[in-house]
């Protein structure tokens, strides 16, 4: 071959190669880009050399750190993807928020499908939903052609709904759109909703039709899919895939070509939907999401000198350094952040969670939030923020610095308790000015605390509930005891007041020399030490003589002296309740107070209070209604320890505060803002067993487990069996959550004509209980049953029993057979009798907690819901002698037990399965039907089966009362 044959041959040859090599050598000479991307991914798909989500962003040549090594410095984004467990999860979440920028950016946070898919346990999901404020529906979409084209969406549970094609909708795969393409879904979609502060970022648009769009709106299905969302807030946005694209087959390919995203998303043929998504949908939003990262900076906050709030006889005033000084009234709630799960010592980390929490208080009108002790530093980085955000309303703070409970020897002066507290006070007030680094300690916040928060604290409060014995005990242990401070004193003691005023004392000196400012300071305390004298509260003969409980020790604020007021002033901080001590209802002085509404108890004790309270400004530091199911402690106008409705809660905190307003009070702050699980009630504290497990459940009957203005309800549907005809319909459900066994029973040939349901439950040993229902003596029941639910459809009403060997009321604990028994009502010993010391009879209160009351769920009050398509029954756990939901034990304990035990005093078996018996009868009494039919075969039972847990499943939910508060707060705001 010649050279000139061989020149012309090589020309093409190489032209070909430089086409080729043009696109390698371009992106090799390219620019690099300015983004730091950090890819956090867990085990499943650490073995990649090139993960899905990152790929982009080596195809830009941005800066990628991978592998979930956090590098120094903070990135612009993080990529989350992968087999995630639950405490990775809330490590991943608390380090996104750990690099937010302060106040000038945010760090973005992508989460990709995988952390949430159905491999994910509920409380995962639980968990990343509440960050990302997005809500799984419980249903999967898949495109189906095998017999027609078809939608069908498929629950958790094993339920199908199916939209034909042609009917309910075009007969064309669901697709979704960016810029200009489109791409069909064909691939499994979980189906999520969007909150208020979440947008659809790429949506699916199923093409229904108008039957399609009903049929979905009659199952609770969202119309309205969203296949890639963005939540936002002040605190930064982050972004969520419904579909794992980590889970992308095969590698994505090289990223060292250029002008391979544009080929992949515009030209490229794709036999792979989820590929296709990928490269045509996902990629595209990335990618312009990502860089407009930079457009999303904010500039610095510019804080303004603060406002100072100061004590007059009259309460609070406000002075503005603009100018103005205006009365204050604190109109405010109690923030215990002991979310589900969480014991009191356990703070969240969340700052997304906090500010949404002060955005809800802000909400509602309210100004102040207190807490009872120092929080982690992201409750202070998002308070910090919140209020930079909302300098023209800001929401302020009181700081309660809290002293251990348990003084030695019941001292307060003991030498190692007094330091112990006087160096908490330092730190509390260093951590709040920004300036306080603090190890890792039992029981205890601590961290970096970066955030300088006294702008918006507007009071410190000193101690805690105080127990009478304990104020008893350390001033006859210290009698000589007397506090002489530059700010405040106790010259005449007792050691006590001494103690209290010294810890203020404190609290001022080293605040005004360390930070140059200062603020009011107030103590705690609780009627049970108030100043006055309550003889209804002589019981005899069990005293012999001693002062009563509730009213045997004082702690008198008045006994404190202000030296020098210009810190800002002193105050008292009292948590005062409508329904206990018991002379709040037995005193007859009190019963001639009347407002609007009648007699009020309550506002005579905060009458004959302020009179006595003369020297210092006084504020209501607790007040509140319990919703729990049941009653522990009765108040003779109707303001109980519990067993009230979520209307009741709102129109009641109205009252009081409208009583402690007329009174002269200073300000009022509920208890509380969340139901806190892991609180407990004298009622039911002996039969939650384990205890330590307490906070994994809801014990619906507690009311202090309820006394929150949000909900925080369980939400699973645990162990969800039916029994069904043999035409394959329903007759009844049963599923558990984390408080309630549920029962459901639809219409049907069942029900039909019914005046009277009878449910029996099984409840942990089938070779005991009663074997028939009461005045049935046929068909007899295959196993024992220690529990009736009778429901009268015609009187509508419902109760439940338990047989006397088994029963809470009859403190009897092991189920046994026998003839010898029957159902017995759970009624209860709520305020004991007794005498007073003028000779007068006070008699026992006792409440019914059997009767189920009627009404809309979820409210825990409420346990039997009618609606047009049936009922459904949900009864608490303890009802059902249930100690712990969340490990499937429940009472057995042979006794005898003469009197309810102390904490764990119970012994407890394991239950398998609670096997559940039904029947109907006319209102004539006459048996029309069963379930199972004529109770043949035990396996034939509907049965429950337990789905133990160690994460419940859970969400926040307002209260009823909530809109009535915030209507009530907006007229009366100061």
């Amino acid at each position: 071959m010649s050279k000139k044959r061989t020149l012309l041959l090589s020309v093409p040859a190489f032209l070909l190669f430089l086409l080729l090599a043009f696109p390698f050598a371009y992106w090799q000479f390219s620019p690099e880009s300015g983004l730091d991307i950090l890819v956090w991914e867990k085990e499943a798909y650490s073995g990649r050399k090139t993960h899905p989500l990152e790929w982009l962003f080596l195809y830009r040549k941005d800066h990628v750190t991978g592998n979930r090594t956090i590098r120094e410095g903070d990135p612009n984004m993080i990529l989350f993807s992968g087999d995630f467990s639950f405490s990775s999860i809330n490590e991943a979440i608390e380090e996104a928020d750990r690099m937010k920028r302060a106040a000038l950016e945010s760090v973005y946070a992508f989460w990709d499908g995988s952390v949430a898919d159905e491999a994910a346990s509920p409380a995962l999901r639980s968990r990343i939903e509440q960050f990302l404020q997005v809500d799984f529906s419980g249903w999967t979409l898949k495109y189906d052609t095998d017999e027609g084209p078809s939608l069908v969406f498929i629950s958790l549970t094993g339920e199908r709904v199916t939209l034909q094609g042609g009917t309910h909708f075009n007969g064309f795969a669901p697709s979704v759109f960016w810029e200009g393409n489109e791409v069909s879904v064909k691939t499994y979609l979980p189906v999520y909703r969007t909150t208020e502060s979440t947008s659809s970022e790429v949506s699916v648009d199923l093409h229904l039709t108008e039957a399609g769009e009903d049929l979905l709106r009659s199952r609770g299905i969202p119309t309205e899919i969203p296949l890639i969302m963005e939540h936002r807030s002040p605190l930064g946005k982050a972004g969520f895939s419904a579909i794992s694209f980590s889970l992308l087959e095969g590698l994505p390919g090289s990223h060292r070509v250029a002008g391979r995203l544009f080929y992949k998303a515009e030209l490229a043929l794709f036999s792979n939907n989820l590929s296709e998504l990928y490269w045509r949908i996902f990629l595209p939003w990335l990618d312009s999401r990502s860089r407009s990262l930079g457009e999303d900076r904010g500039s610095p906050h510019l804080r303004e000198e603060p406002v100072r709030f100061v004590l007059d006889q009259a309460g609070f005033r406000k002075v503005d350094p603009k100018g103005g000084d205006s009365s204050f009234y604190l109109q405010g709630v109690n923030l215990g952040p002991a979310v589900p799960g969480r014991w009191f010592t356990q703070f969240p980390e969340d700052e997304h969670l906090y500010y949404r929490w002060f955005t809800q208080m802000k909400e509602m009108n309210l100004n102040t939030v207190r807490i009872y002790t120092l929080l982690p530093p992201s409750f202070y980085r998002a308070f910090e923020l919140f209020n930079q955000n909302h300098q023209e309303d800001p929401l302020y703070l009181i700081q309660e610095i809290w002293p251990e409970e348990h003084p030695p020897g019941e001292n307060y002066l003991d030498s190692a308790y007094d330091a112990a507290y006087r160096e908490e006070i330092r730190l509390n007030v260093d951590a709040l000015h920004g300036r306080a680094q603090v190890a890792p300690r039992t029981g205890r916040a601590w961290g970096e605390y970066t955030a300088d928060i006294s702008p918006w604290l507007l009071a410190w409060l000193v101690g805690r509930e105080l127990e009478p014995d304990e104020v008893l005990t350390t001033n006859a242990l210290n009698p000589d005891s007397i506090y002489r401070g530059k700010w405040l004193s106790a010259p005449e003691g007792p050691a006590t007041e001494a103690w209290l005023a010294s810890a203020c004392d404190l609290t001022v000196a080293y605040e005004r020399e360390n930070y140059g400012s200062s603020r009011p300071v107030g103590i705690v305390s609780w009627p049970i030490l108030d100043r006055l004298s309550h003889p209804v509260e002589w019981i005899d003969p069990a005293l012999e003589g001693r002062s009563p409980a509730n009213d045997k020790a004082v702690v008198d604020i008045e006994r404190i002296l202000v030296e020098d007021a210009s810190f800002g002033g002193f105050f008292g901080g009292y948590h005062i309740y409508p329904n206990y001590p018991d002379f709040m209802n037995n005193q007859s002085s009190y019963a001639s107070y009347t407002d609007q509404e009648g007699t009020f108890r309550y506002g005579g004790y905060l009458q004959e209070f302020m009179a006595s309270h003369t020297k210092y400004p006084a504020i209501i530091a607790e007040y509140g209604i319990s919703t729990s199911a049941a009653t522990a402690h009765l108040n003779p106008d109707g303001y109980h320890h519990g067993g009230l409705t979520e209307e009741i809660q709102g129109q009641g905190i109205i009252r009081m505060d409208q009583a402690a307003r007329r009174e002269g009070f200073s300000g009022t702050l509920i208890f509380e803002w969340i139901d806190e699980w892991a609180k407990k009630t004298w009622t039911t504290e002996p039969f939650m067993i384990p205890y330590d497990r307490q906070a994994l459940w809801q014990n619906a009957l507690d009311p202090e487990q309820n006394y929150g203005i949000m909900a925080m309800e369980g939400i699973s549907r645990r162990g969800e069996n039916s029994s069904l005809d043999t035409e394959g319909k329903t007759l009844m459900t049963a599923w558990g959550s984390e408080s309630h066994l549920y029962l459901e029973i639809p219409d049907s040939p069942f029900t039909e004509g019914a005046g009277k349901i009878l449910i029996g439950l099984d409840s942990y040993n089938p070779m005991e209980g009663l074997r028939q229902f009461p005045g049935i003596p046929e068909p007899a029941v295959p196993t024992g049953i220690e529990s009736l639910v009778e429901l009268s459809l015609k009187e509508d009403s419902a109760r439940i029993l338990n047989i006397s060997s088994y029963s809470i009321a009859e403190k009897s604990f092991r189920s046994r057979s026998g003839d010898d028994q029957e159902f017995v009502p759970l009624t209860y010993l709520v305020n004991r009798g007794y005498v007073t010391e003028k000779g007068e009879t006070v008699p026992p209160g006792y409440t019914d907690w059997s009767r189920l009351h009627r009404g809309a769920f979820p409210q825990n009050y409420y346990s039997v819901f009618r609606q047009e398509k049936g009922i459904t029954i949900r009864i608490p756990w303890t009802l059902l002698n249930v100690s712990d939901p969340s490990s499937a034990m429940v009472l057995d304990d042979p006794g005898p037990i003469g009197r309810i035990p102390e904490r764990d005093g119970i012994r407890t078996a394991r239950s398998r399965e609670i096997l559940i018996y039904s029947l109907a009868l006319s209102d004539e009494g006459s048996l029309l039907g069963t379930i199972p039919a004529g109770f043949a075969e035990t396996g034939d039972a509907l049965s429950f089966v337990w789905e133990p847990w160690d994460v419940p499943v859970y969400r926040q939910r307002e209260k009823d009362s909530v809109a009535l508060l915030g209507e009530y707060f907006s007229r009366v705001s100061p």
